[in-house]
């Protein structure tokens, strides 16, 4: 004959009452451990260049209006600004040209003051596809097992710390 067992309609009413007790900062916090691993790998496989830019305008952000309290949504990307270098922002932490890094673009070189644009396009007919250097979908790609294991082990922790408390 087989066990007995009781006590599922307890367990089931608990669970329901779960997340009025837990809040939402163990999402939260479980989804800034994953984030934060996808913009330091993606800082890690940015190119250099001159000035260093591309990888301090990386950045993680919360996005209120598309998460719940089941769901917490972050992004992870590149801060743009404006190529203008008296923005309020500066120059130091925007890379207006990230996206052109990562997909790649066509180069047409600038116009030189006092030429037209008709005389321009005629001495520069050669437009030159310069290639991609991705570096965001690679980190995604190459970190996401342990993203989600991050994500794990940082809301046990919190779960953890609540349930003690």
């Amino acid at each position: 004959m087989p066990a007995k067992t009781t006590g599922f309609a307890e367990f089931a009413a608990m669970l329901r009452q779960l997340p009025a007790e837990i809040g939402e900062a163990p999402l939260r916090s479980a989804a800034v451990a994953g984030g934060t691993i996808f913009r330091d790998e993606a800082a890690a496989r940015a190119p250099d260049g001159e000035t260093g830019n591309l990888k301090r305008a990386l950045y993680l952000k919360f996005i209120e209006e598309r998460s719940s309290a089941t769901r917490k949504v972050y992004y992870v990307s590149i801060r743009r600004g404006t190529k203008d270098k008296g923005s309020k922002r500066g120059a130091n932490d925007v890379a207006y040209y990230g996206h052109m890094v990562e997909f790649g673009h066509w180069y047409v070189p600038p116009k030189p003051k006092g030429v037209r644009w008709k005389e321009h396009r005629a001495q520069h007919i050669g437009k030159k596809w310069v290639p991609a250097n991705p570096f965001l979908r690679p980190a995604f790609e190459a970190r996401r097992r342990d993203v989600i294991d991050a994500m794990r082990e940082r809301l046990k922790q919190r779960l953890l710390e609540i349930f003690k408390g």
